[in-house]
């Protein structure tokens, strides 16, 4: 594949494909998308189709010559710095630009709301955390309900951290904090879980193993990766 532009500034490209050359376009925003020909389009396989891209704007995502670049912030943990490199190189895979930044975990987890480097801020274009979840989902569903938005009105106190809205979302979280029925229920959970996957709110990066250990003596404990593990504690008792 070959790359020019011509005298009114418009990128082309050639592609070469089984010796014979096909022209193809490239939008003006150099972002790497190539527009196929519908002759060769037809011809190619399907799953082909998104993985060509140009070389005429170097591999660099952006828009109007302008290289796109993200800031991706967490707080400072090997573990979440390792998660930071994954990202960081594929995205620069596919020519965006990525600067990371590690965070105190003491300013990180701040609750004072003149620090903007806390994680209810995020003044950033994506950042990682972590959720506990508990048995119900209503909990931790309430955190991207749009009256729960960190802002300076609530002294950045709001679970919403993203800072989405969607009225739906709204609307079937509603429905669901007062809906009786386990199947009705959970069929309400499960779309308002496709309206923040759908939207990229959240992406799931990894599900953390918890080790537990308590003494053989005890009983009546039921320990799940879903709670806390004093969630039963009004059962515990000891044996000899």
């Amino acid at each position: 594949m070959t790359g020019t532009v011509t005298e009114d500034g418009v990128p082309v490209i050639m592609l070469l494909v089984a010796g014979q050359t096909w022209p193809g376009v490239i939008d003006t925003g150099f972002n790497g998308d190539v527009e196929l020909p519908e002759t060769l389009r037809s011809a190619v396989c399907a799953r082909f189709i998104g993985r060509i891209s140009s070389v005429l704007g170097g591999g660099k995502r952006g828009e109007a010559g302008r290289r796109m670049k993200v800031l991706f912030q967490t707080s400072a943990n090997l573990v979440r710095q390792k998660s930071q490199a994954i990202v960081k190189k594929a995205l620069e895979r596919i020519g965006i630009q990525v600067d990371l930044q590690a965070v105190n975990p003491s300013v990180w987890a701040s609750s004072d709301p003149g620090n903007p480097d806390t994680f209810s801020h995020f003044y950033a274009d994506m950042q990682m955390s972590g959720q506990f979840f508990g048995i119900d989902p209503q909990w931790i569903m309430s955190r991207i309900v749009s009256w729960e938005m960190a802002q300076k009105a609530n002294n950045w106190a709001g679970g919403n951290r993203v800072r989405w809205g969607n009225a739906e979302y709204d609307r079937l979280w509603k429905q669901a904090a007062t809906e009786l029925d386990p199947v009705k229920r959970a069929a309400l959970f499960i779309r308002m879980n496709d309206l923040v996957i759908e939207d990229v709110v959240v992406i799931p990066v990894v599900w953390r193993k918890v080790v537990s250990a308590v003494s053989h003596t005890l009983r009546g404990m039921a320990l799940s990766p879903w709670d806390s593990n004093l969630s039963d504690l009004a059962y515990w008792y000891r044996e000899g």
